[in-house]
C-alpha cells in the first residue's frame, strides 16, 4: 500500500494511517520488511514515523504541510502530503529526451525511404 503516499493530492496524519499502521505492524510484516528492506518497524514507532522510514528507502518524505487545530485547547494535528516527485523538474528533460528521439527516428525514417 506504499502507493498511497505517492498521490500528490493525498493529506495524512497519524489517525489516517492508524489503520494502515496497525495492518503492518505485526510481527510477520515487522520482520518482512526488515528482511527485504533493512528497516525495522519499531513497536512504539508512529504511523508517520514508519510512513517516512519507508519511503526513505525511496529516497522520498513526506512534508509537513500545516498544523490544524480543531478545537480550542486541544493539540494541533499534522498534516502531511508527499513530497513532489517532480521537484527538480526531470520529468521535463525525460519529455524533451524523447522528443528529440521521436525527431531523430523521423528523420532516420525519412532517409532509409
Amino acid at each position: 500500500e506504499i502507493q498511497q503516499f505517492l498521490d500528490p493530492e493525498k493529506e495524512f496524519t497519524h489517525q489516517s494511517l492508524m489503520k494502515w499502521f496497525e495492518k503492518i505492524n505485526n510481527p510477520l510484516t515487522r520482520f518482512q520488511v526488515k528482511t527485504i528492506l533493512g528497516v525495522s518497524i519499531g513497536k512504539e514507532r508512529s504511523a508517520i514515523a514508519v510512513a517516512q522510514r519507508l519511503l526513505k528507502v525511496l529516497g522520498l518524505t513526506l512534508v509537513l504541510k500545516e498544523r490544524r487545530r480543531v478545537n480550542r485547547g486541544e493539540e494541533a494535528t499534522r498534516i502531511y502530503k508527499c513530497c513532489d516527485l517532480n521537484h527538480d523538474d526531470r520529468l521535463a528533460v525525460f519529455d524533451r529526451w524523447l522528443e528529440r528521439d521521436e525527431i531523430k527516428d523521423s528523420e532516420n525514417n525519412n532517409c532509409a525511404s
